[in-house]
C-alpha cells in the first residue's frame, strides 16, 4: 500500500469513527467532499482495499509483448542498424 493509499484509509477510518469532518478530510487529502464522501462510503462497504488501485499488477492491454520486445532489441544490435539513433531506427524498421 502506498503511503498516499495510507493516508486515504487513515481520514477514512477517522470518518467513520467521528474524529474528522468532511471537510476537514477532504482539506487533508486536497479532494472534493463529494470525492471524501464516496472514499467513506466506499471504505465502510469494502473495508481497506477500496483505497488501493485496482489495476495494481497488471500489464496494460497497449503494452508490447515480451517476445516483440526482444525481437527489437536483437534487430537494434545487428550490425545494419548499429549507427542509427533510436528515431532514426524506428523509421527505418518496421515490425
Amino acid at each position: 500500500m502506498t503511503k498516499q493509499e495510507r493516508n486515504k484509509l487513515y481520514v477514512a477510518r477517522c470518518l467513520l469513527d467521528g474524529k474528522m469532518t468532511i471537510s476537514e478530510g477532504a482539506e487533508l487529502l486536497c479532494l472534493s467532499e463529494r470525492q471524501v464522501q464516496r472514499l467513506k462510503k466506499g471504505v465502510d462497504e469494502e473495508g481497506g482495499v477500496f483505497v488501493m488501485h485496482k489495476n495494481r499488477g497488471r500489464k496494460p492491454l497497449h503494452a508490447l509483448s515480451d517476445t516483440v520486445k526482444h525481437r527489437v532489441v536483437a534487430v537494434k544490435k545487428k550490425e545494419l542498424y548499429a549507427s542509427a539513433n533510436f528515431s532514426h531506427f524506428q523509421e527505418l524498421f518496421i515490425l
